[in-house]
């Protein structure tokens, strides 16, 4: 029995005393935790049983050497995958690759993993037109909401239009009437000055001097009323500017987007016409997989 073996029972027995403590309390979270870990070291325990009855020390020892390499691969290309790095992806795929084929070279038909080189690729192809067709429909998404957020400017635009010319329009209104409530009210203070003179003579006319400072005091209101339209005015104009700048922001945002999308689609294309290259003439294929097999057999993967 290996090391290897011997730790991984150690960890498992530790485990299943952790286990059995926490049991019957309400800690599920941690509880539920030592079972997956358990779990993972029993299949780890399984694997390691498995090799070291049909292989020897160095042979075991080699293999989870390279094991060990895959796995740190494997997390390395899904990083390179999520920053869209090709100048390094594919080198690490290719190197990967070569572990795999030493690795099942050594344990040789044992094996369940191996999957011919011609399903490999069918399957890498039938991924990459999900992709493409995923990416499609999101750049057609896009292009959607990009189109109806320029439909919605648009709208904006006209309506900040109509209202900067109803503003204009009622501005000169206001100063005209203004202008006429300046002209009222200098015709009222002649008038009151005339009826301070004349007022023991013209008392009769006492009751149309009351009917203009009536309507004086109405065109005031009217004027104070105006005076608040033109100020709701303002605060509308103000919003529309905002909403204005915010869907500006929203077609820059969904523009980037698009290129962003564009760019992933052509990668994709790129990545799928080199398999279409590949699955040409899988005879050809394979058999240059062999030679690449053969020149490399000796060299370190260290």
């Amino acid at each position: 029995m290996s090391k290897k073996t011997q730790q991984l029972e150690r960890q498992i027995n530790e485990l299943s005393k952790k286990i059995g403590a926490l049991k019957y309390s309400k800690d599920y979270d941690t509880y539920e935790n030592l079972v997956s870990q358990k779990n993972k070291f029993q299949k780890e325990l399984s694997k390691q049983i498995e090799l070291e009855q049909n292989f020897s020390a160095e042979a075991i020892l080699e293999i989870n050497t390279i094991q060990k390499k895959i796995t740190k691969l494997d997390v390395e290309l899904a990083q390179r995958i999520n920053l869209k790095d090709p100048d390094r992806f594919y080198p690490m795929q290719e190197k990967r690759a070569a572990l795999q084929t030493q690795l099942d070279r050594l344990m040789g038909n044992t094996t369940k993993q191996k999957i011919p080189l011609l399903e490999q690729l069918r399957r890498k192809h039938i991924a990459l037109d999900a992709m493409i067709a995923r990416d499609t429909n999101d750049l057609n998404h896009l292009i959607t909401q990009k189109q109806t957020s320029t439909t919605a400017l648009e709208k904006t635009k006209s309506l900040l239009e109509d209202l900067t010319v109803k503003h204009q329009n009622t501005l000169q209104t206001l100063t005209t009437k203004e202008v006429e409530l300046n002209d009222q009210k200098n015709k009222r203070t002649k008038i009151l000055a005339k009826t301070n003179i004349v007022s023991r003579f013209f008392s009769k006319r006492f009751g149309k001097l009351r009917v203009v400072t009536n309507q004086v005091k109405r065109i005031e209101k009217q004027k104070a009323a105006l005076i608040t339209d033109i100020s709701n005015l303002k605060k509308n104009n103000s919003e529309l500017q905002r909403t204005k700048t915010s869907l500006n922001e929203k077609i820059t945002s969904l523009s980037d987007k698009i290129t962003q999308t564009k760019w992933d689609i052509a990668n994709a294309y790129s990545k799928k016409n080199k398999l279409e290259q590949k699955t040409a003439s899988p005879s050809k294929t394979v058999s240059r997989k062999i030679e690449h097999t053969n020149r490399n057999e000796g060299v370190s993967l260290s």
